[in-house]
């Protein structure tokens, strides 16, 4: 099942690519995005999590709609973790989670700033310290997402948005993220 979700993921990606046509500057976005991101969920509680980065590089593709996109992105996660034993110094380590989404985005069409909103379903690849005997299995997740962007030139915008993922297995863990990023326009 894990295989068959990675390869579904890839080939909506590289149809994207496949299917693109002439169209506005818009029509294909690349981004890059960094922020704050806030565990939730019993595994930060276990591993005693505190807040770390994540890094996101996003691709955007529009549709007949102009304001409906599909997105496809790859995301890496890292956050801090205190572990405790018995008569012993806490040990700092790391918990992350790499994964990879597709989804849909809908931007509102107002005025400069273009406020949208947006879910992608997503494949996550946890990895644990190694002192850690609990096992994580790598699982599905959902993506809600919140933002604005603002153009900075004809061809870049500005994007800040708030994303909260969550598992669709067992996995009890959770994030809420606080990004700021850069697209810029493909050229058709």
């Amino acid at each position: 099942m894990k295989k068959f979700t990675l390869i579904a993921l890839l080939i909506i990606l590289s149809s994207s690519f496949a299917f693109a046509q002439k169209g506005s500057a818009w029509e294909n976005q690349v981004g890059f995005e960094l922020g704050y991101q806030s565990p939730s969920g019993r595994v930060a509680d276990i591993l005693n999590l505190s807040g770390g980065y994540g890094l996101a590089g996003t691709y955007y593709r529009q549709l007949e709609s102009k304001n409906l996109f599909l997105s496809a992105s790859i995301a890496f996660i890292s956050q801090g973790t205190e572990i405790s034993y018995y008569g012993s110094n806490a040990k700092k380590d790391n918990f992350s989670v790499t994964y990879l989404s597709a989804g849909m985005r809908y931007n509102f069409d107002l005025t400069d700033i273009q406020p949208y909103v947006g879910a992608e379903l997503s494949y996550n690849i946890f990895s644990l310290p190694d002192d850690i005997s609990t096992e994580y299995d790598n699982s599905l997740g959902i993506i809600f997402k919140a933002g604005a962007r603002y153009p900075l030139s004809p061809s870049m915008d500005l994007d800040a948005n708030l994303k909260l993922h969550k598992m669709l297995s067992d996995t009890k863990w959770g994030n809420f993220g606080i990004n700021v990023g850069i697209f810029f326009a493909l050229g058709n």
